[in-house]
């Protein structure tokens, strides 16, 4: 019988933060026109995190992770890294999640799930303002 583990991934520690400052903005026109607080950045001063940290994020993934997804649905064994990117936006609240990974066995629909079911995140910021900027953030489902 297959038994799935979790892999923990912390946070800080395997974000992806892309180099251009503003990422999709509505129309090439009006993005110089938009208030900072609509627009959504990818390179920022301090990344948006999960409140309470690393053993925060640990925990909430123990308690609300559905770590047996993949098992369920007949993964074969293996490590698998699934990826979602999503915008923080300035007021901590999550959104327009997207998975650019497809592993399937329902893996990148439990980590949307999971993550939109969450609490609110502290935002990021630029030059200490609270902006909206997206997310990659990787959780590793193992399968034996």
């Amino acid at each position: 019988m297959q038994k799935l583990i979790l892999l923990f991934v912390i946070i800080g520690s395997f974000s992806f933060q892309g180099r251009s400052q503003l990422s999709k903005p509505a129309s090439a026109g009006d993005s110089a026109t938009r208030p900072k607080h609509e627009k959504i950045f990818t390179k920022v001063d301090e990344e948006a995190a999960f409140p309470g940290g690393d053993s925060k994020w640990r925990n909430f993934l123990e308690r609300k992770l559905n770590g047996n997804i993949a098992t369920a649905n007949g993964a074969p064994s293996g490590s698998y890294t699934t990826i979602i990117q999503f915008i923080v936006y300035f007021n901590g609240t999550l959104g327009n999640f997207t998975a650019l990974t497809n592993h399937g066995f329902g893996m990148e629909a439990e980590a949307i799930r999971f993550l939109s079911n969450g609490p609110k995140w502290i935002p990021a910021t630029i030059g200490g303002t609270k902006v909206s900027s997206y997310r990659k953030q990787p959780i590793t489902f193992v399968v034996q």
